[in-house]
């Protein structure tokens, strides 16, 4: 993961796992916030509110560590999710809340499919409405903060490959189009989606902040050319999406 400072001139690697890790920052009442890794290739996870200078590991709540997708509240910065893949012998995949860093955790309500699992969660801003990804491509959605889980179809019957919350609207790409797609008001009443419009060439989208309003910069104003990226390239990441797009419809 590299970090930055605001002339983005100087780039270092911060946190355990960087080259193999996904972010998320929660913003904490005081100004300050928790940052959140999560490694699916290692399944190791870690925090830091320090601006990521020190690193606490997040202690699983099962016997042998199989977290598979973490995410924390904008809401509560010390409320998050780890959604685990099955142990056979051991235990079967699920998801985990805590609101104490991890130091205890409860198993939540849902029931996955035999041998699948969630790839990804992505928690909307108000910390009710959850959409878990399992390794199957279907949806499942928590809407009373992961105490009870139910398949709902928001993406029109296509396989997803990819989503996250964008505000109160579901991004997400399906596993066999290079498309993206927006469910607007997933977080309450979900519309059919639409698909959206891509930004011109020399557009990208880095990130999206905590409204969910899409933060999209010129190349010539953050760096000269894709080669010049920090990750050999590939954009900023919130959730488990990156996109060259605009929330527009086509």
């Amino acid at each position: 993961m590299p970090a930055s400072s605001a002339d983005a001139e100087q780039w270092e690697l911060v946190g355990p796992l960087s080259s193999a890790a996904t972010v998320q920052c929660l913003p904490r009442p005081d100004g300050g916030s928790v940052i959140l890794t999560t490694s699916p290739t290692t399944m190791s996870n870690f925090w830091s509110e320090d601006s990521g200078n020190t690193w606490h590991a997040i202690e699983p709540p099962t016997r042998y560590p199989v977290g598979t997708a973490l995410v924390g509240s904008q809401v509560n910065p010390w409320r998050w999710w780890l959604a685990t893949a099955s142990l056979p012998g051991a235990h079967k995949a699920g998801v985990f809340r805590t609101d104490d860093e991890g130091e205890s955790w409860e198993r939540l309500d849902v029931e996955l499919p035999e041998s699948d699992y969630f790839q990804s969660l992505s928690a909307h801003r108000d910390g009710r409405v959850l959409v878990g990804l399992t390794a199957g491509g279907d949806t499942f959605v928590s809407r009373d903060g992961g105490d009870t889980w139910q398949v709902e179809d928001l993406t029109g019957g296509r396989p997803v490959f990819k989503l996250v919350f964008l505000g109160d609207d579901l991004v997400f790409q399906p596993s066999q189009e290079g498309a993206l797609y927006a469910v607007r008001d997933a977080s309450g009443e979900p519309q059919p989606p639409v698909a959206l419009k891509f930004l011109e060439a020399e557009q990208v989208l880095l990130d999206w902040d905590a409204d969910g309003r899409t933060v999209g910069r010129s190349g010539r104003l953050s760096w000269e050319t894709r080669a010049d990226w920090p990750s050999a390239g590939t954009p900023a990441t919130h959730g488990t999406l990156s996109a060259r797009t605009s929330t527009e419809a086509a």
